[in-house]
């Protein structure tokens, strides 16, 4: 049975459509006037009448909702039945007699409105003759009184465009934006919920006998309620979600930064050009505090708040990744590009802050040139800002100042004497925040607080540096802030020396070498007691719960004179956020001896730990260290302090670099550490033995060039052999570059780019000349066994499994079980697959390699199944090749070959199903993406014939407005109730055609038929077109590929003029035939063809 519901008052369409209706006059009233009104829902005498709006006793507006759920498809509005609910209307005495609708308007009835609304009908008789020239009943007019005649002139017809659920769409934007631009919270599912909420008080109100008005107040109470009440009833907070390291710090009072803030960022973005502010300032200046606070006051506006640490660019692509994870978004091989498209296109409102900017050229690549959104950048930089709105931050209002002063001398309130010494004070310290804490904290911790201003004030004018070749150039203006600085640090000199083990301005000593906002303490501390007992292992003349509770002493030490603050990290400990001014005067005041000491236990340090971590395989430790290493290595490097311990650092740099797959970094890093040995003078062929196997893996894997390989290679070689022919005994320290060197020699021997035959017979004679126990990895035995075609590919995945269980070493049995997954696929048992390369890399993460370890695998497989895709539409394999993109998600692969094929399996993954914005992103990568030949590669033939069967499949889609392709197995004609039918196999593939709580089990649809192939258009609510190839090769065009017969027999059929309509039926099974029609349990569709396309 089929039902319709065109509206009316009697039907549930017409009622919803009447009180939508109210709500938007209600809102309207509500932003468009200040005054007080009523509104009335269904009047009690009058039934014509839906709602009023009242103000003081008298009617402004009566009006009659005339809705359809079908919106404008509906009946359309005429002029008679315009009339006769006008007339309706004005039984009732009113300013203006309202018809809402949203159904279209006949011609007609158009130019009936613009008479009436022209206001030239004067007398009873002239409204008579209009309506006759507008063809009204003259029964309907002729009965009125003159006096109902000229209320018509006051008849308005508000036509609301769409149907009740776009009518609802609008209204839930309008709460919305109404609550937001109030700062009160609310995101698109909390409104849609107070909508709802406010439907049913209408129905509530409209259901009483008396009593059925909602005055000013109560409307806007019910507009405004609690957030909390809003989430609660949703189940959660859709607003204000904060992603991102937001400085966790106690918050410092700017009033009049925050008032500037709040003027420029007026209310939430609209969509347009975002609104664009820079705050700039020196450092200490709280610009990041300031726009935090603003993020806590305003987060109701904005749907989501992203906050970068804009100064380290991997941290900012890996949260990006995590933003575009948490909607739903592919990140692509430009995450950047990604983020800033999703964000350009996205519904949602939106604030990005990005702190520590450098400039704005940086940040270009992040922020869309259209959308809902705000951005707020903090630099210490001003010059570089020019088409953003900028605010410069100088001193704190008065106000703020001493609030801060109360807050930090943890005062309830100051009296009138403590007020004027907190305001020499703060106007002596030129109300810089920073001073004013480490003011504050000189004041507390001397136990007399504002009782020794005085003295305070006249130390720091005695640090005061007159000679301007000694102060930081950004901060000759703010000497007081220096004076504060040394101040500080000369109290913690002076507390250190009487009342710590571990001295606080020591350890302040270390930390200024390390990242300022996070430097890991430990770090600090054991190179201080690696100083200390020179030739020990670093910190080994303490037990480990000793140093805890010395340097736990000495941090809350520094903590209390606010030059640092502590936060926790669970790879390394405690680490410091330290001002970078503080940092910058710590090292300032050292000597050169100072610095050397400094510097040389650093490297000593963080090279014993991190190798310590690459031996034991903690990587994610080895990764949270990298960051304090360069910044060691880099003042070592300009103070001319670099040691042997940061020679080998460098080297393990370099080596977790390899680690990860990151080539191009280890180059870098190997060839720095070749270059200081040079330049140093020192032979130290051992070390440079493992560098030129290292560089030579580099070079092989980045596609430099054979040259630059081969002479690495011989390098390497001669050194080795100098190694032995000055101490035969030392063979075992050329292990490891020599199973390196054999590793890089078997992919030249077993290169397809060219014959290297020669070249490698001699390097492995020489190397065998070296008598060492070196031979060919399980890993690369099971590699060259697999990229053979008479391998027995079970037999190897018994050995992988055989293999894996023997393997200690995390790293290598890793790479074991990326290489069996690959079999995995290899065998076509692409479930499987799929299931252990989701826990590898779930594996991978746990242990902070990312997909190092398997990135060869992963391709390998990932093309392997895209192919199958490509060719056969494997369902398994289509679902392989989806695990493996949302598992890759932003990652890289650490060569260009690689990072052009992971572009071109991902564009294979999308192309056939994926929404069409998608997959042009995609498939413009692919065609910017070349694939060239190397020492690994000597034919693009197939790289090729997967991106032309993609751009076909991109080009299909787009002539059928991108309806998703399904491939279907096989098809059959027969009789299904003695009625002629064709049958096609879908199998689980059925499932895509239908979509949500769509249940109708038959549809319309066409035939589609070209010289490639033959299918059927379907127009499900979500149309598709089920195709298949006449090629066996399918999308993959090549000449010697075999036809697909009964693909040929189909399209021979449908291009000869099959007869329509034709009834087919789509089973949710793989194989059938003519004389199975449907088996029971079997999901099936059925779909009229009514006609054939050509292509």
């Amino acid at each position: 049975m089929e039902t319709s519901a065109s509206g009316g008052v009697g039907s549930a369409a017409g009622l919803g459509f009447q009180y939508l209706a109210a709500l938007q006059a209600l809102i309207d009233q509500l932003e468009s006037s200040c005054e007080d009104f009523v509104l009335g829902t269904e009047h009690e005498t009058h039934d014509a009448i839906d709602y009023t709006i009242s103000r003081d006793g008298r009617v402004l507006v009566a009006a009659q909702a005339k809705g359809a759920v079908d919106g404008a498809g509906g009946r359309p509005l005429g002029p008679s039945e315009v009339i006769r609910i006008g007339i309706r209307l004005a039984a009732v005495a009113a300013d203006e007699y309202r018809i809402d609708t949203n159904r279209r308007l006949f011609p007609a009835t158009k130019s009936l409105l613009a008479a009436l609304q022209e206001g030239a009908l004067r007398s009873a008789s002239d409204v008579q003759a209009l309506l006759s020239r507008c063809g009204t009943a003259a029964d309907v007019s002729e009965s009125l009184s003159p006096d109902r005649l000229l209320a018509l002139n006051r008849l308005q017809v508000v036509y609301h465009d769409g149907t009740n659920f776009e009518l609802v769409q609008r209204l839930t934007d309008r709460i919305l934006e109404h609550r937001r631009s109030r700062l009160q919270g609310a995101g698109s599912g909390s409104a849609r919920v107070l909508l709802g909420y406010l439907v049913a008080e209408m129905l509530f109100l409209s259901g009483r006998r008396s009593d059925r008005c909602l005055d000013r107040d109560a409307a806007t109470a019910l507009l405004r309620s609690p957030s909390h009440a809003l989430a609660g009833a949703l189940g959660r907070y859709d607003w204000g979600e904060v992603i991102g390291p937001v400085p966790v710090c106690d918050r410092v009072t700017r009033s009049d930064v925050l008032d500037a803030i709040m003027l420029e960022l007026q209310g939430p973005p609209r969509r347009a050009a975002p609104r664009l502010l820079s705050i700039n300032g020196f450092s200490g200046a709280g610009k990041s505090i300031a726009v935090a606070t603003f993020v806590e006051l305003t987060a109701s506006r904005y749907d989501r708040i992203v906050w970068f640490d804009a100064g380290a660019d991997s941290s900012m692509r890996a949260l990006a990744h995590s933003v575009l994870e948490r909607i739903g978004r592919q990140p692509g091989t430009d995450v950047a590009a990604a983020f800033r498209d999703c964000i350009g296109e996205s519904a949602d409102q939106w604030l990005l802050v990005f702190d520590n900017a450098v400039s704005a050229r940086d940040l270009d690549p992040w922020v869309p040139a259209y959308g809902h959104v705000d951005v707020i950048a903090t630099s210490t930089s001003t010059s570089t800002w020019s088409t953003w709105r900028r605010l410069s931050i100088e001193g704190m209002a008065r106000i703020d100042a001493l609030e801060l002063v109360r807050i930090r001398l943890q005062q309830p309130c100051l009296n009138d004497h403590e007020r004027r010494l907190a305001s020499e004070l703060v106007l002596a310290l030129d109300r810089w925040p920073l001073a004013i804490e480490l003011a504050c904290a000189h004041l507390v911790q001397s136990g007399r607080r504002l009782s020794v201003t005085s003295e305070y004030l006249a130390r720091i004018r005695s640090r005061v540096i007159s000679d301007e070749e000694l102060t930081p150039p950004s901060y000759r203006t703010h000497a007081t802030l220096l004076g504060a600085v040394f101040v500080a640090l000369e109290d913690t000199l002076a507390r250190s020396v009487s009342r710590y083990e571990l001295a606080p301005s020591e350890l302040l000593d270390f930390i200024a070498y390390l990242p300022p906002l996070h430097a890991p303490a430990t770090i600090a501390a054991n190179a201080i007691w690696s100083g200390h007992a020179t030739g020990e292992e670093p910190g080994s003349h303490q037990s480990r719960a000793d140093q805890d509770l010395l340097l736990d002493e000495s941090l809350r030490g520094l903590a209390r004179s606010s030059l640092v603050q502590i936060q926790q990290d669970p790879a390394v400990g405690p680490c410091i956020r330290m001002n970078s001014i503080v940092a910058e005067i710590v090292r300032d005041r050292q000597d050169a001896s100072t610095v050397e000491r400094v510097l040389k236990s650093l490297q000593l340090t963080i090279d014993s730990v991190l190798r310590k971590a690459l031996v034991s395989e903690r990587y994610l430790v080895a990764g949270a260290l990298i960051p304090s290493g360069r910044h060691v290595l880099r003042h070592a490097l300009e103070a001319q302090a670099l040691t042997l311990n940061g020679l080998t650092l460098l080297g393990n740099e370099a080596n977790y670099a390899l680690r990860i797959h990151d080539f191009e970094w280890a180059r870098s890093h190997f060839e720095l550490q070749l270059d200081l040995l040079d330049k140093a003078e020192l032979d130290s062929p051992v070390l440079r033995a493992k560098i030129f196997a290292s560089l030579a893996l580099c070079e092989l894997s980045l596609n430099t060039g054979e040259s630059r390989v081969f002479d690495l290679i011989d390098r390497c070689l001669a050194a080795c052999e100098q190694v032995l022919s000055s101490d035969a005994q030392a063979k075992q320290v050329l292990v490891e570059p020599a199973t390196q060197l054999l590793e890089v020699m078997a992919v030249l021997e077993f290169s397809p780019a060219c014959d290297h035959g020669p070249k490698v017979q001699d390097w492995t004679r020489r190397l065998s000349a070296l008598d060492l126990e070196v031979g060919p990895s399980t890993l690369a035995k099971v590699s060259r066994a697999l990229s053979s075609p008479d391998n027995n590919d079970v037999d190897t995945l018994t050995e992988l499994t055989e293999a894996i269980a023997g393997e200690a070493g995390t790293y290598n049995r890793m790479q074991l079980s990326f290489v069996r997954a690959e079999t995995l696929t290899v065998l076509g048992r692409y479930t499987e697959a799929a299931q252990a390369f989701k826990a590898l890399a779930e594996e991978a993460n746990v242990r902070g390699l990312g997909l190092s370890s398997g990135w060869v695998e992963i391709l390998n497989a990932w093309r392997r199944a895209a192919i199958d895709v490509l060719s056969q539409d494997v369902a398994e394999a289509h679902q392989l090749c989806t695990v493996l993109d949302v598992l890759v998600g932003d990652a890289a692969p650490g060569t260009e070959e690689d990072r052009a094929h992971l572009v071109l399996c991902r564009a294979a993954t999308s192309v056939q199903r994926e929404p069409a914005e998608h997959v042009t992103y995609r498939m413009n990568d692919l065609a910017e993406t070349p694939f060239s030949t190397s020492m690994l590669v000597s034919d693009t033939t197939a790289a090729e014939l997967m991106r032309g069967a993609c751009s076909e499949v991109a080009r299909m889609r787009q002539r059928f407005d991108w309806a998703p392709i399904i491939g279907y197995h096989s098809w059959a004609r027969g009789e299904l109730n003695g009625i002629p039918c064709y049958f096609f196999g879908l199998g689980a593939d059925l499932d895509l055609i239908r979509s949500g709580d769509d249940l109708c089990l038959s549809y319309e649809g066409a035939w589609v038929v070209s010289e490639s192939g033959v299918g059927l258009y379907v127009a499900s609510p979500q149309p598709v077109l089920i195709w298949k190839c006449t090629s066996e090769g399918g999308w993959l065009r090549k000449e010697a590929f075999p036809l697909a017969m009964p693909v040929v027999k189909l399209r021979e059929r449908v291009a000869g003029g099959i007869s329509v309509p034709t009834h087919v039926l789509l089973l949710g099974v793989e194989d059938v035939t003519s004389s199975v029609a449907s088996e029971p349990g079997t999901m099936e569709l059925h779909v009229t063809a009514t006609g054939v396309l050509g292509l």
